[in-house]
């Protein structure tokens, strides 16, 4: 949407500026084996707590013998520690919206939260983390921190914090992360960068890090040098 930016670009924006410039200039992100774990495993904790969290258990990905093999091939994995917390969380949570659409115009963001739950009063915003260690880096700080503005533009606006549930991890999987002056200053410092970058075209300077070879921008990436 012309005007606005994606959450998703804004958690990008930290790891490398060039993966937003390249959608934007409508390059195809080629899948990663990890982005393919990632949302098998999402679509896996979606069922769970749609169906009441009645499977948790020692958790293997899938129920055949046959299939088992193929997700540790893939290396899907999913801590019952992780799922038990996930449903302390949500307990007596009556709504549940997944991959939800929200658009702000007043922020110009748009975003699909993984999970926005109302309980009673409150409503709980969380976002699905693969990662093998539970460390906060800075591109989950800003995407938690722009779903919770969405949200609370949009829908709730007493919502001052969120949740990364980090599913692979079972000591402390899930972070509780308040909306502060400095993460809100964050994430509009990014969509501005951002919005600049659709009106000018500008190419942003090369940044090597330790994802570029991981990365699906990698081959247009190195055409830009």
């Amino acid at each position: 949407m012309k005007n606005t930016v994606a959450v998703g670009d804004i958690a990008k924006y930290p790891i490398c500026p060039r993966m937003v410039y390249l959608k934007l200039q409508g390059k195809r992100e080629i899948p990663t084996s990890k982005s393919r774990r990632g949302q098998i495993e999402h679509r896996k904790i979606e069922k769970i707590v749609k169906e009441g969290f009645k499977s948790i258990r020692p958790y293997s990905a899938t129920r055949t013998p046959e299939k088992n093999i193929f997700a540790q091939k893939l290396g899907i994995r999913i801590n019952p520690q992780a799922l038990e917390e996930l449903e302390m969380m949500l307990s007596g949570a009556d709504m549940k919206f997944f991959d939800y659409r929200l658009v702000s115009y007043r922020l110009r963001i748009i975003g699909a939260p993984d999970l926005i739950a109302k309980r009673g009063w409150d409503c709980i915003v969380a976002e699905f983390r693969g990662a093998s260690s539970s460390y906060v880096t800075e591109s989950d700080m800003v995407k938690i921190g722009a779903h919770v503005m969405l949200v609370q533009d949009v829908l709730w606006p007493e919502l001052d914090k969120g949740h990364l549930v980090y599913h692979k991890v079972s000591e402390n999987p899930i972070k509780e992360i308040y909306l502060s002056r400095d993460l809100r200053t964050n994430v509009l410092g990014i969509r501005d960068n951002i919005l600049l970058m659709q009106q000018t075209g500008k190419i942003p300077e090369y940044k090597k890090t330790n994802h570029c070879r991981r990365c699906g921008y990698f081959v247009p990436c190195e055409k830009l040098r």
